[in-house]
């Protein structure tokens, strides 16, 4: 009985921290959501990196994930204990397609949650100060384990 208790109070802590992981929705009429304990999927397929076309986000079609998102990113902030997600992030569940470009893949239809939010690498150019470039940066998990596969950005976005 009293390693039952320190387990039923470890598991408690993990269960809140889980459910105060996930963001509120956005407003209505927006076409996403922020990161929630119920599955966001994708209708059309996102290609990350065009023209190369090498990193694309496609639909899970019938795929359920184990982990919430909120699970999911739970899981990650336990390893990478200084990654916060920012709050106007959006999460979505898919496939998550990397091509080396050889013909083979660092992942090819991973089952993924992916995050992402409005924010830019260094810009090749010097720009104005204040300036908004349209990108979003990326984070893909994987949908069952919450290991983060990778992160990218996806410019023009």
């Amino acid at each position: 009985m009293r390693r039952t208790l320190p387990a039923i109070v470890v598991l408690s802590v993990l269960a809140s921290a889980c459910a105060g992981s996930s963001l509120r929705p956005r407003a209505a009429g927006s076409d996403t959501t922020s990161p929630t304990a119920s599955p966001t999927s994708i209708t059309s397929t996102i290609v990350l990196d065009p023209p190369q076309n090498t990193e694309s986000f496609a639909s899970p079609g019938n795929d359920q994930p184990q982990l919430t998102s909120g699970e999911a990113l739970a899981a990650f902030e336990a390893v990478d204990t200084e990654f916060s997600l920012p709050a106007d992030a959006t999460s979505y569940l898919g496939l998550y397609t990397a091509a080396v470009g050889d013909g083979t893949y660092r992942f090819q239809g991973q089952l993924a949650w992916g995050f992402t939010w409005q924010e830019c690498a260094d810009p090749r150019a010097e720009v104005s100060p204040g300036t908004t470039l349209p990108c979003k940066e990326w984070l893909f998990l994987d949908a069952n384990t919450g290991e983060m596969l990778e992160a990218t950005w996806q410019s023009g976005a």
